[in-house]
């Protein structure tokens, strides 16, 4: 049995007539998101939405994990479990033939409708190991991307994950690819506080997954492990980051994270999470001991089976830059050649970027030219196949020259240093006096900028530190922001200094370093200029609304460690009854003791020290309403007396006292001759100090009324009288008369 939708079959020979698993109600939302919108409308109902589902499903970032994967038309491509289709739609673009395998009807549908407008789709609804047995085709790759953990439960079996690649193995062509996507078990955000992504439990994974079956995650030692017995694979790990599931940057074993790049690390927008630690710091520590790849979140495995197959070049590093307008998002990508030869290439995300592509290449000619025998030197660029290739330049970055003198306290020399590159921008290349054109105001607003800036006929605004290469002079690496119409120079030289200072705990002591002043720039020009920076940030990102401004909309939030430690230590101590004792004027901190308040509660006989005039309980540092039991004193002769006090807050009744101050306080100024024992049996319920007040105003509220009902007695009495005195004047009663003989004449 067959269905059509659009231009994709779906195939139910194998279902087994209902879905055995399914997120309920939202996959009809799902589908019937997929049913009405194109694919360049799914960002806008994500932003209207604010919905994790949504977010999942529909965004494009999950097609990040195989846009850059080297798969061309002439490859055909299995999925297993494709799920809603949130890859599908990339992997049909790329390749020749797509043929996914989804045990769901309903995610079939949702991935059918997304998609109808491919025609090399074909989805297979049913149980992997029925489809599995009936294939005959053999594919170039084969996909899990978020499915090998739930091998269990597709093949089951003493070794499942095992005989899962055993099995998909048979079905590739000679040199043929398997490519895995899943969590690492030892994660770094599991140990900063995440939940553990398929039962949302914190630290699962890392507990060995004690309370879970079905489902398993691994370390690299694992996987390797798992993937050597089950054939001959050459392997090629990579680092999605900050996960496989919206991955941004994807590292390799040849091309690692340095420190600083990793600092996007609160993506929980599914769960809420804990904060144990700062993770762009503890990811920096990892970097510096090579340990990034035992503790990156997720693993893209690439496994290869022997054959012969063209090697061209190898990607070893990808950086997405879309989270931006569809015209200007790229994919930048390092890619190694088998003679070990690395060189950078940019290509367009969409096929509306490729202007924004080919005009890099021209601009880096033009920058040549404009530069040509200063110390600021262009990376050179040519026009390629998929976009447009640069020289891969190895060497240290400007920014990481300053850093590291900053670190080493060498202020004075980071200081001349970064005045030394200011003042080349500065001086460099023809210079006319700045004009403000149609294009700029595009770009950058219209600012009132003062008169006398000068400009450049090609300006490349992100000359930042981290672009430059130190190596017999700067050279630029990446001028993706050049453009060919006036902008002030000074706007290129408070980007330097402003992307620099502003970005590190570290460069905090650049701000006393005066730099805009050293540039001629003022403080009103920096503020013009950060109105203008706004305005740029605006155009890259066009309608687009990106997932990081969608965080504090859709995550359930973070709790942090530190102020939850903080929180319960606090209200350790504020469980505490602290009894001072003074023989005569102030209490003394040295002169107190401590007892433990077990839930508010607390009972306990003191002995009254000889000497001693006065005694100060303080139940606890909270507001709330203290209940007293028993409060007395027992005398050396055996008799009792009743404790009189005085206090800080308000007495509801003869047993209550509400506090609404965070030093609550019952003063004993009073100690009988011969007190020998304090009887105290408290009990302090903690409230806000806003309760606090509520209920001494709410105790108030009687007393103001009876004190309003007794003024108005009052004038009720005042008025009486004087009614009366009224009536017995003679006046009065000659006026009573007269009033009755007028009343008789009518």
């Amino acid at each position: 049995m067959q269905e059509i939708i659009g231009n994709i079959t779906l195939d139910y020979t194998y279902y087994a007539g209902e879905d055995l698993y399914s997120d309920g109600a939202v996959e009809d939302h799902l589908l019937k998101i997929a049913m009405d919108c194109k694919e360049n409308l799914y960002n806008d109902v994500i932003a209207r939405e604010k919905s994790w589902p949504v977010l999942y499903h529909f965004s494009h970032i999950r097609q990040n994990i195989a846009q850059w994967l080297p798969i061309s038309k002439a490859d055909q491509v299995l999925e297993i479990g494709s799920g809603c289709g949130a890859v599908t739609g990339i992997l049909a673009k790329k390749a020749g033939v797509v043929r996914c395998i989804e045990l769901s009807k309903k995610r079939s549908y949702i991935n059918a409708y997304r998609n109808r407008k491919e025609n090399n789709i074909r989805i297979d609804v049913g149980n992997f190991q029925d489809i599995e047995q009936n294939l005959t085709e053999k594919y170039d790759y084969i996909t899990l991307i978020g499915v090998f953990e739930y091998s269990e439960g597709y093949i089951g079996g003493k070794d499942p994950y095992v005989n899962m690649l055993k099995k998909i193995s048979t079905h590739l062509k000679p040199g043929g690819r398997i490519v895995i996507a899943i969590e690492n078990r030892l994660g770094l955000k599991y140990w900063a506080g995440c939940r553990e992504d398929h039962v949302g439990e914190f630290f699962e994974g890392l507990e060995g997954y004690s309370h879970t079956s079905g489902v398993k995650t691994f370390s690299r030692g694992e996987l390797e492990k798992v993937i050597r017995a089950a054939g001959d694979f050459q392997m090629d790990f990579y680092y999605p980051y900050p996960d496989y599931k919206f991955p941004m940057t994807i590292y390799s074993d040849r091309r690692l994270p340095g420190v600083g790049e990793l600092n996007s690390n609160m993506c929980n927008y599914d769960r809420n999470r804990l904060q144990v630690f700062d993770e762009t710091k503890v990811y920096d520590t990892l970097a510096q001991n090579q340990l990034f790849p035992q503790f990156s979140n997720s693993f893209l495995v690439i496994l290869t089976v022997p054959g012969e197959k063209q090697d061209t070049g190898k990607t070893i590093y990808t950086k997405y830059s879309n989270e931006r307008a569809m015209q200007l998002a790229i994919r930048t990508d390092i890619v190694e050649k088998p003679d070990g030869q690395r060189f950078v290439q940019k290509s367009a995300c969409r096929e509306e970027g490729r202007d924004h592509i080919q005009a890099i290449s021209r601009c880096g000619g033009l920058l040549e030219e404009q530069y040509a025998g200063s110390d600021i030197h262009i990376n050179r660029c040519k026009v390629s196949e998929n976009g447009v290739e640069l020289e891969y330049l190895t060497g240290i970055t400007l920014e990481e020259q300053m850093d590291d003198l900053l670190r080493e306290k060498q202020y004075d020399q980071a200081r001349e240093l970064l005045l030394d590159y200011l003042d080349t921008v500065k001086d460099t290349g023809d210079q006319t006096d700045f004009h403000m054109t149609e294009e700029f105001c595009r770009i950058f607003g219209s600012p009132r900028l003062p008169r006398g800036l000068k400009s450049l006929a090609v300006t490349d605004i992100d000359m930042v530190l981290a672009n430059v290469i130190v190596d017999n002079g700067w050279n630029l690496i990446d001028y993706e922001w050049t453009f060919e119409f006036p902008i002030p120079l000074s706007f290129v030289l408070f980007r330097i200094i402003h992307y620099y200072m502003e970005t590190g705990e570290i460069r905090s002591c650049v701000k006393e370093w005066n730099l805009y002043g050293e540039m001629g720039i003022s403080q009103e020009e920096v503020e013009v200029y950060q109105q203008m920076e706004k305005h740029f940030q605006e155009y890259i990102l066009g309608s687009h609304v990106p997932m990081r401004e969608m965080y504090g909309k859709i995550s359930p939030g973070v709790m942090n460690v530190y102020r939850m430690a903080k929180k319960e230590q606090e209200n350790a101590a504020a469980a505490r009854l602290q009894v001072f004792y003074a023989p005569e004027g102030e209490f003394r901190e040295e002169d107190s003791v401590y007892y433990p308040l077990a839930e508010g509660e607390i009972r306990i006989s003191l002995s009254v020290p000889e000497c001693i005039g006065r005694i100060r309980l303080d139940p606890g540092s909270r507001a709330g309403v203290l209940t007293i039991k028993e409060l007395k004193f027992k005398l050396t002769g055996g008799g009792e007396e009743k404790v009189q006090f005085v206090t800080n807050g308000f007495v509801m009744d003869k047993d209550r006292v509400v506090f609404d101050t965070e030093d609550p306080q019952i003063l004993i100024l009073d100690i009988p001759e011969g007190a020998a024992i304090l009887e105290v049996d408290f009990r302090m319920d903690c409230a806000s100090p806003k309760i606090g007040a509520f209920l001494r105003e709410l105790e108030r509220l009687p007393r103001q009324q009876e004190e309003e009902l007794n003024r108005l007695r009052e004038q009720l009495e005042q008025r009486e009288r004087l009614i009366w005195e009224m009536e017995n004047t003679k006046v009065w009663k000659t006026y009573q008369k007269l009033k009755k003989m007028t009343g008789k004449g009518r």
